[in-house]
């Protein structure tokens, strides 16, 4: 099994980290900056409200991880 997976989706790339945590019952997701509704110096798929993206940007590209990942908002912590 390789270490990362690269998945495309809903037109969102992003890497899974397949064993690393598994062992904890955790996964780790890294994201591209492709298929994001933000724009200028955060353009696109920025997922942080603490650099001065717009909130609604911010929240809008959450949504769409969130929907292309198939998974709750409430069961996900960002580091």
């Amino acid at each position: 099994m390789e270490a990362w997976s690269r998945i495309a989706k809903n037109g969102l790339d992003f890497w899974i980290c397949n064993p690393l945590l598994e062992h904890c019952g955790a996964e780790a997701l890294f994201t591209t900056r492709k298929g994001g509704t933000s724009i200028g110096p955060w353009d696109s798929l920025n997922v942080s409200a603490k650099t001065g993206d717009r909130v609604a940007d911010v929240n809008a590209n959450l949504q769409a991880l969130m929907t292309a990942l198939s998974i709750d908002p409430g069961s996900v912590r960002g580091v």
